[in-house]
């Protein structure tokens, strides 16, 4: 198995002002700039934060917000959807830009997982132990119907949300592990019905399905980053790059820190998003924002907790040179 930076690498094989005029924003790539990120499960989770969101969406070169909620409190009950959260989001971003995110993994509510397994940590140093979580294949060695049939209603529900309320880019969730990146570690490997084929397949159709519901307004996300064989990752990338759509779909590198070590570094396609890898106040960002150059990422997200204290005010120089 492989680590975060690792599946990264594998990617680099293939090919305080108020903003940006609209001048200068009707000239560029609508995605271009920075992020806040935000994670919130609650309206009251997300109201802690709303001061500091609005008081980055005021900087130059910070171009929206990206708001990320587990599943499990967008859908509390099978087929019941509560999207108060984003709507919250929506309003705190103003006429500011708004991506969304699911997040599955352990995330999942409980009558979605489907096949399934308990978590023993072993790849990530033990964080995330005793989390339930869903697998990329059926107990039988094909689907994993249920997950299947749950994911694809929660994307419907949120590209269609999206559509109605100014919404471009819309962060889609694989099976997962911890959060919504590609999973596919050894304890996954030992579970009944398991089959590189059939985890292969259903990340497969999850991207093609994702594909699907893209519009020339509407662009989709994957993270290329988490815990599975190189192999999974190349096979993800090389689908892509064989769709008509290849351009309306983003793939991001959730682990961005100074250096930029194991990022991709060739040039597009497949187009290219970043994450930074944590929520801290003391990076470099000189070397980070290099880092994103580097892999030729369109776009990079930056936690809340970023844009005060430490070293923000180099963030916020840096921010406004990127857009």
């Amino acid at each position: 198995m492989v680590c975060a930076l690792v599946l990264a690498l594998a990617a680099s094989t293939l090919s305080a002002a108020v903003g940006p005029s609209p001048a200068r924003a009707a000239t560029r790539n609508y995605y271009r700039g920075t992020w806040v990120l935000q994670e919130a499960s609650t309206v009251t989770q997300l109201n802690r934060q709303a001061t500091a969101i609005r008081r980055a969406l005021r900087l130059d070169g910070v171009i929206g917000l990206s708001i990320r909620v587990p599943w499990k409190a967008l859908e509390p009950r099978k087929g019941v959807y509560d999207f108060r959260v984003l709507k919250r989001a929506r309003e705190i971003a103003g006429d500011r830009k708004l991506a969304i995110r699911f997040m599955a993994g352990r995330f999942t509510p409980s009558f979605r997982m489907g096949h399934s397994m308990v978590y023993n940590g072993s790849s990530t140093g033990g964080r995330g132990k005793g989390a339930v979580v869903p697998l990329a294949f059926g107990r039988n060695g094909g689907p994993n119907e249920v997950f299947e049939r749950g994911w694809q209603k929660i994307v419907d529900r949120l590209v269609y949300w999206g559509r109605h309320h100014r919404v471009r880019l819309v962060h889609l969730s694989w099976p997962g592990l911890l959060w919504a990146e590609l999973a596919l570690v050894d304890q996954m490997m030992k579970q009944p019905g398991y089959s590189y084929a059939a985890a292969r397949n259903t990340h497969l159709r999850l991207l093609s399905y994702g594909l699907k519901k893209t519009t020339k307004r509407l662009s989709i996300e994957f993270a290329t980053t988490g815990h599975a064989p190189i192999q999974l990752n190349l096979d993800i990338q090389n689908r892509l790059l064989a769709s008509p759509r290849r351009g309306r779909c983003f793939f991001q590198a959730n682990n961005v820190g100074p250096g930029g070590w194991g990022l991709p570094s060739t040039p597009p396609p497949p187009k290219r998003g970043a994450q930074m890898v944590g929520g801290g106040n003391n990076y470099d960002w000189r070397e980070v924002y290099d880092a994103v150059r580097g892999m030729y990422a369109t776009y990079l997200e930056v936690y809340t907790t970023s844009f005060s204290g430490g070293t923000a005010t180099q963030l916020k120089y840096h921010a406004s040179r990127f857009a």
